[in-house]
């Protein structure tokens, strides 16, 4: 709003109505005469127009319109310079052009227009003019800070290429916040170069950008978005005899005005297994079931192939078939109670491989070897040392039973040795006293209904003797009986673990494996145990993958990592994760361990192109501050330029005083005697 430095002076637009009210004043009166008798005399009104219109309206607007001009040029009316108005300003302009990368820009022909208007955006500012350029995705690469180097903006912009991460402006409005502040310009702008998905709004309202900065919009969305894509993959897995088989049903999105029918393929370690033809409805989803495919032996490769459409990044969606968790165990224990709580495990699943003997070459690719109340000789020396060393490199060694017989290093798996046998029998058993619910091993049975450890009877078990050079923290005890005796030891050995029971899980000496406990708790038992993490069936970009195992750890042995693209990148020892920047298969591995895949895929979000308009976008980023922008205290300079136009002013009044004398001396000579 214009402000007045001297309002006093628009008084004098008061002088404006003299000259109407001396005409009002002098119009025609009229008055009574006595006179004769003018009954014969014909009456005929004398009419005088001149005093009853204004006269000269020409030099009476002449004179009219100077002496506004005068009365408003010395009121010195002037306009504040507010912060967020860019025209008000004077000075060099900072501006930071934000290049959306995300996945969704490589929708056919988006980037291209991405990329022209970047550079339009760079080329439109003056030499004096400072420009910045970054890139963003869900974060913000800053390539060239601002500056006035604009060929070095344009340089770094031909070598950008759109990603396969999401989208948010969040990061984007931080940094250009950031280097906005440390600019002196009095105008400063953030250009943003987006395809407005609707879905990266989350968190830029709070963005708090500095006084002023305008945010300008520049949208290159599609005006059309047709686009298909696969949300998501589940697998079920079935065993067919001994062939293993797997049910793949994946959930299809569609995006666009109309139904169209589309080619769905199930691949299965780079061999097409199964095509289906599918009808998509008009922005809708849509369920696909496989029939049973056989599995190869191991991990293996899968992939749902959608007939390709304008974003082919979100066609083709990765997982792995036969790696999600499964846990390869050796069992060597006649009781049927553990082979079978194993046989029906799920999560994860268990690849049991029984013995009654143990054979170095078993151990190959296990990680878990599960011990019961075996024969004398069915570990003979080899083979313990071959457990030894198993475990000491990061396996994991199950004891249902007190370790005994065990010879060489093998003996020495458990700080101390099982001695005498104790009998409860004349007490009908003994009980759990103390369960250590807060271990990682039995945590998930700390707030679970319907699990009570102490109805277990426990007839006969060993007294466990510990060494006495053991330090504290060498030797865990998870659970006791009610006399004080362990009853469930654990001890670290190198780099893997030990869990004994000092009573046999044989079904005659307890009663534990006929609880309803004893199923979930020797598959937590062995999870923990074989320290052995779920692998899903895929990531996505933008997550982490932790390269390694217990027998191969970060801080050990260095890792190598390709990703799907053929770039090899090898973490230092110490580094246990990789960042997943590409959508397709990564192969990882650590020290001389086997390569283990890892299936990634786009966000699911980037599919969705439902984008803001241009007006839309700009509301919603706008600076909370906007509405009211603070005032500016203009420079001596800026306040002499902007109340520069008075000058102007008080010229056309003498300008229209001399016109008003021509006017009045034409006036003059014209004038009837």
């Amino acid at each position: 709003m214009p402000s007045l430095l001297s309002p006093a002076f628009l008084a004098g637009l008061l002088a404006l109505v003299v000259p109407i009210l001396v005409h009002l004043r002098m119009r025609e009166r009229r008055t009574s005469q006595p006179f004769p008798s003018l009954m014969f005399v014909r009456r005929i009104p004398h009419k005088s127009l001149r005093r009853r219109t204004l006269q000269n309206l020409l030099l009476f607007s002449a004179r009219a319109l100077a002496l506004s001009i005068l009365c408003l040029a010395f009121a010195r009316p002037f306009f504040p310079v507010e912060a967020g108005s860019a025209a008000a300003l004077t000075g060099p302009l900072g501006r930071v052009v934000a290049l959306d990368v995300s996945a969704s820009m490589r929708y056919e022909g988006v980037f291209p227009r991405a990329l022209a208007e970047a550079e339009r955006a760079i080329r439109e500012l003056q030499p004096s003019d400072a420009v910045g350029l970054l890139l963003f995705s869900d974060v913000a690469q800053g390539l060239v800070p601002p500056s006035t180097d604009h060929e070095r903006a344009l340089a770094a912009l031909r070598r950008v290429g759109a990603g396969a991460r999401s989208t948010r402006y969040a990061p984007a409005l931080e940094l250009a916040s950031e280097w906005l502040s440390s600019l002196r310009t009095t105008r400063r702008d953030v250009v943003l170069v987006t395809d407005g998905q609707a879905r990266a709004l989350a968190g830029a309202a709070d963005v708090a950008l500095p006084p002023g900065v305008v945010v300008d919009v520049r949208s290159v969305a599609a005006p059309t978005n047709d686009n298909a894509t696969v949300a998501d993959v589940t697998v079920e897995n079935l065993t067919e005899g001994e062939r293993p088989v797997a049910i793949v049903s994946a959930r299809l999105i569609h995006q666009g005005p109309s139904p169209r029918t589309i080619e769905v393929t199930l691949e299965v370690a780079g061999r097409s297994v199964e095509k289906k033809s599918v009808t998509l409805p008009a922005s809708g989803a849509v369920q696909v079931r496989f029939n049973r495919a056989p599995l190869p032996a191991g991990p293996s490769r899968g992939r749902i192939l959608l007939q390709a459409d304008a974003l082919r990044d979100d066609d083709s969606f990765a997982f792995l078939l036969g790696a999600g968790g499964e846990l390869r165990v050796v069992l060597i224990d006649p009781s049927p109670y553990v082979s079978r709580a194993l046989e029906i495990g799920e999560q994860p699943a268990f690849d049991v491989l029984r013995r009654t003997t143990l054979a170095p070459a078993d151990l190959a690719g296990r990680s878990l070897v599960v011990l019961g109340e075996a024969s004398s000789g069915a570990i003979g020396a080899p083979a313990a040392a071959a457990l030894a060393a198993f475990v000491r490199e990061g396996g994991g060694l199950l004891a249902t039973a007190p370790l005994v017989g065990l010879r060489g290093e093998a003996a020495a798996l458990l700080p101390g040795v099982f001695g005498d046998t104790v009998s409860r029998l004349a007490d009908r058993g003994a009980s759990l006293g103390f369960v250590d619910l807060d271990h990682p091993a039995l945590f998930v049975f700390k707030q679970a209904r319907g699990f009570d450890f102490s109805r277990a009877r426990f007839l006969q078990y060993r007294l466990f003797k510990r060494d006495a050079r053991v330090k504290d923290g060498g030797l865990k005890v998870l659970a006791r009986f009610d006399d004080g005796q362990d009853a469930v030891i654990e001890a670290p050995f190198g780099r893997g673990r030990v869990v004994a029971f000092a009573s046999p899980l044989d079904g005659l000496t307890s009663d534990l494996p006929v609880q309803p406990l004893f199923l979930p708790l020797i598959h937590e038992l062995a999870r923990y145990v074989s320290a052995h993490q779920d692998v899903p069936l895929y990531y996505r970009v933008g997550g982490a993958f932790e390269v390694g195992s217990s027998r191969y750890p970060a801080a050990l042995s260095p890792a190598t990592v390709v990703s799907p693209s053929g770039r090899k990148q090898t973490l230092a020892a110490g580094v246990s994760a990789v960042e997943l920047e590409e959508p397709g298969f990564y192969e990882a591995a650590r020290g001389s361990g086997p390569p283990a895949s890892v299936a990634v895929n786009i966000d699911t979000a980037e599919s969705d192109l439902t984008m803001l308009d241009q007006e839309e976008m700009e509301a919603a980023l706008r600076p909370a501050a906007a509405s009211s922008p603070p005032v500016r205290v203009a420079t001596q300079p800026e306040d002499g330029a902007r109340q520069l136009w008075w000058r102007v002013a008080l010229l056309s009044v003498a300008l229209l005083l001399a016109l008003e004398a021509v006017l009045g001396a034409a006036r003059g000579q014209n004038a009837p005697s």
